[in-house]
Formats: structure tokens, C-alpha cells, sequence
């Protein structure tokens, strides 16, 4: 295997962990406004109660309301997925990988969970102390080991980076928002969240941790091949995932995915 230089662990080159919170301030002060509006109404009519009591009402139920978001967000995501968990006699492969290079990348091993469709992909999930590595059974059933091992060092190296806390994050407070009238600060929020060039960062991580950048650039590619997108992948949720799902033909062709074109000419200098 050729081996590709790096200063740096694999995990932490992929990106820097950024504290959420100033962000998570931001929503909840959004979320409050409306809170404190309708409270001020209600101590306007209820005698000897002050205006200003309305300001904390608000700030206390907007912040109940984010954190109930934010703390319930990786369950949210994996139900939202389809995603069930690996039995211990099931997909002994994709065990056995995760178990290895969990330790060559020096995260903690993360729960293994299946979304059961044709479609090709993976995804990385995580939350404060919980995290995930998703795979579709189509993306099990068309890839070798290479190409998983490939597949699986890019969503350690997500978890490890922090870009799966992220994402995830993202998911549980701005996505369900991204349709509707809230749409353009639902996409700033996300932006704010999510680096630009985030899968070119993690594909340079992933290939730092199997020292093999064919490897992903076949994962990719077979991502790519189809034969279908993942059935059960909500726009909304594009980003959680190895390849934006909605950037994928129904049956995929290269031509079509000019980002997913870029990230296997990058690998394929490296």
C-alpha cells in the first residue's frame, strides 16, 4: 500500500472541535423572542405582575425547549435514518473493521447501526458522549474490505474531529426548518456549523488513517455506481451523510456529481 505523509493524528487533521454553545445561545435567544412576546401579554392582564418578568419566562422555556433539541438529537437522527442496531452475530465484517481501526485512530469504539436499502452510503452520528457509524446494507453488499475500511475511517475520523457532533447538532436544530419560511437562517445556521470543505478534509484524514487513497476513491465510486440513492434519506438530512444523498442520479453517474467528481480527483493526486 502506498503511504501518504501526515503530521498530524488522522482524527484531528480532518477539522477542529468548536464549541457549540455560543451557537446553541444564539437559537435559544431566537427561540425566546416570540416566548417573551406571548408573556408579556399574559403579565399585561394578569394584575401586580411586571413586564419584565416576561424576559426570564422566556429565556427559561426557550432553553428547556433547545436543550430537549440538543440532548435528544442522536436518537432523533438515527430513527429519522431508519437505522437499527448490529446484533452481535450479524454483518461480522463490519464489526471486526470498526473494532480495528477504532484503535488505529484513537476514538472510542462507536455502535454500529444498518439502514436496510439498496442505496449506498454511510453516515456518522454523535452527541456529547454517544456516537455512531452507519451503514446502508447495499453499501455492505457491493464493497470490499478495502473499500469499507476506506468508508469507515472517514466516519471515525468525522467522529473524531467533530464534525459528526456537528452534523448531527445541525440535524436536531435547523433541518426540520430548511423548508419552510425559516429556511434561510436555518441554511446560516448549518453554515455556521459545517466547514465548506469538510469532505475534503475528512477524505484527506480517512486515506491518513488507511494509508491507502484508492481505497476511498473506490468507495466512493461505488457510492456513486448505485444502483439506487438511499430511499430513506430526507433532503433536509443530505449533510449527515459520506455523500450527499440528494447529489446522486437514480442510477449514478459521475458526469452528474461534480462534487463527489472533485473529492476522487483530489484522491486520486494524492
Amino acid at each position: 500500500m502506498d503511504e501518504v505523509g501526515t503530521d498530524e493524528p488522522a482524527t484531528r487533521s480532518a477539522g477542529r472541535h468548536r464549541s457549540h454553545a455560543p451557537l446553541i445561545a444564539a437559537v435559544t435567544a431566537i427561540v425566546a423572542l416570540p416566548l417573551v412576546a406571548v408573556a408579556a401579554v399574559l403579565c399585561a392582564v394578569i394584575p401586580g405582575v411586571p413586564w419584565w418578568v416576561s424576559i426570564p419566562i422566556g429565556l427559561v422555556v426557550a432553553a428547556v425547549l433547545v436543550l430537549r433539541r440538543v440532548s435528544g438529537a442522536h436518537r432523533r437522527l438515527l430513527a429519522a435514518l431508519g437505522a437499527v442496531p448490529v446484533k452481535s452475530d450479524d454483518y461480522v465484517r463490519y464489526q471486526n473493521i470498526v473494532q480495528g481501526l477504532s484503535l488505529a485512530a484513537a476514538v472510542g469504539e462507536p455502535d454500529l447501526y444498518v439502514v436496510d436499502d439498496p442505496g449506498r452510503n454511510a453516515a456518522a452520528v454523535a452527541s456529547g458522549q454517544s456516537a455512531a457509524v452507519v451503514a446502508t446494507t447495499g453499501l455492505l453488499a457491493a464493497v470490499d474490505r478495502i473499500a469499507l475500511e476506506a468508508v469507515v475511517a472517514e466516519c471515525l475520523v468525522r467522529l473524531g474531529s467533530g464534525d459528526a457532533e456537528a452534523s448531527t447538532l445541525g440535524a436536531s436544530l435547523f433541518s426540520p426548518l430548511r423548508g419552510g419560511a425559516l429556511g434561510p437562517l436555518a441554511a446560516l445556521g448549518l453554515g455556521r456549523l459545517l466547514a465548506d470543505d469538510r469532505d475534503l478534509q475528512a477524505d484527506r484524514a480517512a486515506v491518513a488513517l488507511t494509508r491507502y487513497p484508492p481505497g476511498l476513491a473506490s468507495a466512493l465510486a461505488a457510492i456513486n455506481a448505485g444502483p439506487a440513492r438511499v430511499q430513506r434519506a430526507p433532503a433536509h438530512l443530505d449533510h449527515v451523510w459520506l455523500v450527499p444523498p440528494s447529489s446522486l442520479q437514480a442510477v449514478g453517474d459521475p458526469a452528474d456529481t461534480p462534487g463527489l467528481t472533485l473529492r476522487m480527483d483530489v484522491l486520486g493526486e494524492l
